[in-house]
């Protein structure tokens, strides 16, 4: 009988052909259980979606969770209200960066036309502070309103309700309506809102000229204007129409509304066949702007 003596090493004899194919079947049926058993359940056809891959942050997570509730007709109404609110600023904490922002530029203008006292600058800090407390009341409302998941009619009852908040983040919330605004009139003195009107509207009618320049040189790429044309076309326009109430997104729209409402017969005059064709083609597709205009402040409704 062969005997393994101590520290000795166990031959290595070749294994049989039958062993190896029954140890090799072993093997594999043991693998297959072991793939079976830890293999992921199968997604369901609406989960075909590769969630864990793509979602490597947490803004793609919750947009990933967003287009699934949509999927299934459900809508966060928290985020649909301050991406609605706040779509051209970003977010309340951007909106709110914006709003100090331009308070401070208001002050320090107010400063140096008027050199205001200071219990007149705290005054209209305290007006502004109410007008930003104010609208984010507004917003915590609507948040409190339509609270949780919503449905596909609910978000249109939702979409409506902010627009007037989506309105005054965009033009601005020191408007003429707001406490900052109420009550820089009664905190001034006659001397110094006479000033404050007079930079503002020298300011208005300089941005508005500038606005007629940039809106004429894009409307000569239709017309071919020269440059006495180009001229006198703005001299009309500063004569006959008035600035806008605020610089926006929609100048060139605002300056060939405002041409639109010329006296045709002037403006003919400017222009021979060719470029009246032209351009009255462009007045005409522009003279329904109105009450788009009025809806975004641009204009006095």
């Amino acid at each position: 009988m062969y005997k393994i003596q101590p520290n000795s090493v166990i031959p290595a004899y070749p294994m049989p052909a039958r062993h190896m194919a029954n140890s090799t079947i072993a093997a594999l049926v043991i693998l297959a259980v072991i793939l079976l058993v830890t293999a992921p359940l199968p997604a369901a056809q609406d989960d075909i979606v590769v969630e864990g891959a793509l979602a490597t942050n947490v803004n793609e997570h919750q947009q990933l969770m967003q287009m699934r509730m949509m999927n299934q007709g459900e809508f966060n109404a928290a985020q649909h209200i301050d991406s609605w609110v706040f779509q051209n600023v970003g977010n309340a904490t951007m909106a709110r960066m914006r709003f100090n922002a331009q308070l401070s530029l208001q002050l320090d203008e107010i400063q140096r036309v008027c050199n205001i006292s200071a219990a007149q600058k705290e005054k209209l800090q305290l007006a502004a502070r109410g007008d930003m407390a104010r609208l984010f009341d507004e917003v915590a409302a609507l948040h409190q309103k339509f609270s949780g998941t919503i449905d596909q009619q609910k978000i249109n009852e939702v979409h409506q309700a902010t627009q007037p908040l989506q309105k005054k983040v965009m033009t601005g919330i020191f408007g003429s309506d707001s406490f900052f605004a109420k009550t820089v009139k009664v905190t001034l003195t006659p001397q110094q809102a006479e000033k404050m009107k007079s930079i503002g509207e020298e300011r208005r009618r300089f941005a508005y000229s500038a606005s007629i320049d940039t809106a004429l040189a894009i409307l000569s790429n239709v017309v071919a204007m020269d440059e006495k044309q180009h001229t006198t076309l703005k001299k009309l326009l500063l004569e006959e129409t008035e600035p806008s109430l605020r610089r926006s997104q929609y100048d060139f729209q605002l300056i060939m509304f405002r041409l639109s409402k010329l006296d045709e017969a002037k403006v003919k005059s400017l222009f021979n066949e060719v470029q009246w064709k032209a351009l009255k083609q462009q007045l005409d597709s522009h003279r329904g702007y109105e009450s788009m205009l009025k809806q975004q402040g641009v204009i006095a409704p």
